[in-house]
């Protein structure tokens, strides 16, 4: 379970669905009492942004014209022991573009547009 954290734009089809999915699947852990710990230190998962992640996720979903009818509804405090939880991003965002060719193609394309602009 991971929530890559970069720019959504950037993720291929399998990271935006797989990341999409796993917010689902955080949110689920932390409403049955499951340990969460092993993936907050190994740098996997920043709880306290999982509803706005999920929310940024569905937009680019729908703007690649994927159907999106999973809403996320969290209960106030849900999160709120988690506050002080960050991922680090840029180590992520290494880890990501290591691993796939085509997350990584997209950001450079990404950077190339926005330095023409």
């Amino acid at each position: 379970m991971r929530m890559w954290m970069v720019v959504p734009s950037v993720l291929c089809r399998k990271h935006l669905l797989g990341e999409h999915l796993e917010c689902h699947m955080i949110l689920s852990l932390l409403r049955s009492n499951k340990s969460i710990l092993g993936y907050i230190k190994s740098n996997c998962i920043e709880p306290r942004s999982v509803k706005e992640r999920h929310d940024n996720l569905a937009v680019e979903m729908e703007l690649r014209g994927y159907n999106h009818n999973s809403e996320l509804i969290l209960n106030c405090g849900e999160l709120e022991r988690f506050i002080n939880v960050i991922i680090d991003k840029r180590l992520s965002e290494n880890l990501l573009f290591s691993r796939c060719e085509k997350c990584r193609q997209n950001k450079v394309e990404r950077d190339k547009k926005w330095n023409q602009e």
